[in-house]
């Protein structure tokens, strides 16, 4: 039947008795229906959205339709095409629905939002396990892993290649365990006035899920063998330059990768002094730039930019820049932006910065300096972003605490009003490097970082300034026949006035027998002559006396075995937040280094890590001894060098970021040209930790 409805508040019925009304309506139907509607067989559909019996239908939009809508009701719920995903607009942001995510553990986590999407990521600089505890099918992560870059020549040598550059997308991952490995920085090559120099090397590769970033070349330079040519790496190394010789760069992106992971070193520039000069490493965004007259170093190639870690742009893996005969006549070239080490003139370089994979400044007529450690960074997307109640450092949530990790000097700010009024914090110092060789004793183990951890520590509403302490340079081998070198001291941490200190670099042999003193000692060099203890605390970690800093670590010196020969005599190990460094074994026949201290667990970043593990000694090279180095103590503590070319001569690095000791050198090389890695193990950069109730 028809109906016409003329007024406004004219009722409906069914005049024939069936009591079924088909009513269509064309226009807008408006007022209140009461009674039971029941019997619907159609479906109501406007536009590409529709209601059934038995299901709806939301249709779907782009990220970009949906951001164009204007007073968004809290509630709505659209299909995201562009993103694949059901979404929920909860009052201020669209957040995801139906779906789970990845949980996992591992570095240190930082979550973000970025283009409406909240990511979390797992900053790695050193080696660790991304360990998935949930995942759902299909699981994906991206990565960005970044090599360590190379060690600059030294004597007009060539930047530092900066360390392989790689960023993938969309890995698979499930439930288990993903070894990541981070890639040391090479070390520079070691001057002499009267003598070709020691070769430096390359970085080292870091690695996540199989797929690998090549460590940066080395810069050539008038160093043993006459190598003027820089080497072949992730990035290559600069060409050294000498009289009317010019090395040539190191090729980059070797292996070969699509894309690049690299790119070439800049050729040395050659002519009689003072009109010489090395020729800048590579970097992941562009060359090396030649040497120049006059005698002016190349400049290192520019790093590239990647925001997986905060969602802000951070440049990694720029070249060493190389280095220049006299700043009277020419400039050393500018590390490339990125971490790339600035070169020399008669000033010394500096090293490529710590967790970009930078390359080491070439020496002019001075050292060419290490590489940057390298980095990795694993990210993929979460739920919702939670909200903190201060700003600085990375930022991520437990299921309880919101944790401020600051792996690098920044600002704690206590807004107000913020509701915060105390915190919990771990500040941990610099890491002691280890000593050096001389070529006949071994050299100790670096000391660990002083730890300094408090609860309830009252704060309000200002900005706190956090400062962390690098690790020390491990102790560099003096030209044949001379002394070794004892490794620096460690960088102090401070936060909240407190100070965390550095570790006491490794002892040398002879003269500088003694490691130095520190918040946790450096093991001590064998000298049958003088045996002493290097200065220390000797408590327990965890005390929070705020004047005298005590308790943050132990001392040890190496022990003394007179009769045996001094090729067989290992080194003392750095101590450790927890234990003493132990001495060298004597009843090894005195060839094996100590063991390094034991660090100390925390649990304030919502997973238990063990800080500040002591540098192990190195060991000797005589065959009886079996050339042994002392383990690094757990913690991170580098490992002694093991005194065979194949386990390394040079002590190993401290982990980053722990505040753990370098590894003391290896006792003797049998070749003058592996002289160059009777080195210390730099020590490893400190850290501080903040949390509270979220």
């Amino acid at each position: 039947m028809g109906i016409q409805i003329n007024g406004q508040n004219d009722e409906i019925s069914a005049s024939d008795g069936s009591g079924t009304i088909n009513l269509n309506v064309n226009g807008n139907l408006t007022g209140n229906v009461t009674g039971q509607i029941s019997g619907i067989q159609t479906s109501i559909t406007v536009g590409d959205s529709f209601i059934k019996p038995s299901q709806i239908g939301l249709g779907s939009t782009t990220t970009a339709g949906r951001n164009v809508g204007v007073n968004t009701a809290t509630g709505t719920l659209i299909f995201n095409s562009t993103e694949n995903v059901m979404q929920l607009y909860n009052g201020n942001d669209w957040e995801n629905i139906g779906t789970s995510f990845l949980q996992a553990t591992g570095g240190t986590i930082n979550d973000y939002e970025l283009n409406n999407i909240v990511y979390r990521s797992h900053t790695f600089t050193n080696s660790q396990t991304f360990q998935v505890n949930e995942a759902p099918t299909n699981a994906k992560v991206d990565a960005l892993i970044v090599a360590g870059g190379g060690g600059g020549g030294c004597d007009r040598g060539g930047g530092g290649g900066a360390g392989g550059y790689r960023v993938v997308q969309n890995q698979s991952v499930s439930v288990g365990s993903y070894p990541v490995v981070v890639g040391s920085g090479g070390v520079g090559s070691v001057y002499y006035s009267t003598n070709p120099g020691t070769k430096a090397t390359a970085g080292g590769d870091s690695i996540f899920n199989g797929i690998a970033s090549s460590g940066g070349g080395v810069g050539g330079g008038q160093v043993a063998d006459n190598i003027m040519d820089g080497t072949a790496g992730g990035s290559g190394g600069g060409g050294g330059g000498r009289n009317a010789s010019a090395g040539s760069g190191g090729a980059g992106n070797t292996p070969a990768h699509t894309p690049p992971q690299g790119n070439a070193g800049g050729v040395g520039h050659g002519n009689p002094n003072p009109d010489n000069s090395g020729g800048g490493g590579g970097g992941a965004g562009g060359v090396g730039n030649a040497g120049s007259a006059p005698g002016t170093g190349g400049s290192g190639g520019a790093g590239a930019s990647n925001n997986y870690r905060t969602g802000n742009g951070q440049l990694y893996a720029g070249g060493g820049g190389g280095g220049s005969y006299s700043t009277s006549v020419g400039n050393p070239g500018a590390g490339g932006p990125g971490g790339g080490g600035a070169g020399s003139g008669p000033t010394l370089a500096t090293s490529g910065e710590v967790s970009t994979g930078g390359g080491g400044g070439g020496g002019g007529q001075t050292d060419g300096y290490p590489g940057g450690p390298g980095i990795v960074v694993v990210r993929y997307q979460i739920r919702t972003l939670g909200t903190a109640k201060a700003t600085g450092g990375d930022i991520s949530f437990t299921s309880t605490k919101t944790v401020h990790t600051f792996t690098g000097s920044g600002i704690f700010t206590v807004p107000a009003p913020s509701g915060l009024s105390s915190v919990d914090f771990l500040a941990v110092g610099g890491g002691g490097g280890g000593g050096g060789s001389s070529n006949t004793v071994a050299g100790a183990g670096g000391g660990a970082g002083g730890v300094h951890y408090q609860t309830g520590h009252s704060v309000s509403a200002q900005a706190y300034n956090v400062t962390i302490g690098g690790g020390g340079i491990g102790g560099q081998p003096v030209f044949p026949g001379g002394a070794g070198d004892k490794g620096d001291t460690g960088a102090n941490t401070t936060a909240f006035g407190f100070t965390a200190g550095g570790g006491g670099g490794g002892g040398s042999y002879p003269g500088a027998s003694d490691g130095r003193p520190g918040a946790s000692s450096g093991g001590t060099a064998w000298n049958s002559a003088t045996i002493t203890a290097a200065t220390g605390s000797t408590t327990h970690p965890g005390a929070t006396d705020i004047v005298s800093q005590s308790g943050q670590g132990f001392g040890r010196p190496g022990g003394s075995n007179p009769g045996t020969p001094s090729n067989s005599q290992g080194g003392g190990a750095g101590g450790g937040a927890s234990t003493a460094g132990a001495p060298r074994n004597p009843a090894q026949g005195g060839g094996v280094g100590g063991v390094g201290g034991s660090g100390a667990n925390y649990t304030i970043s919502g997973i238990t890590v063990t800080y500040a593990g002591g540098g192990g000694g190195g060991g000797s090279s005589a065959p009886a001894d079996n050339g042994a180095g002392g383990a690094g103590g757990v913690g991170g503590g580098g490992d002694g060098g093991l005194g065979d070319p194949t386990g390394g001569f040079a002590g190993g690095a401290g982990a980053s970021n722990l505040g753990s000791g370098g590894g003391g050198a290896s006792g003797s090389s049998p070749s003058p040209s592996q002289y160059s890695m009777l080195h210390g193990g730099n020590g490893g950069s400190g850290i501080v930790i903040i949390s509270y109730p979220t």
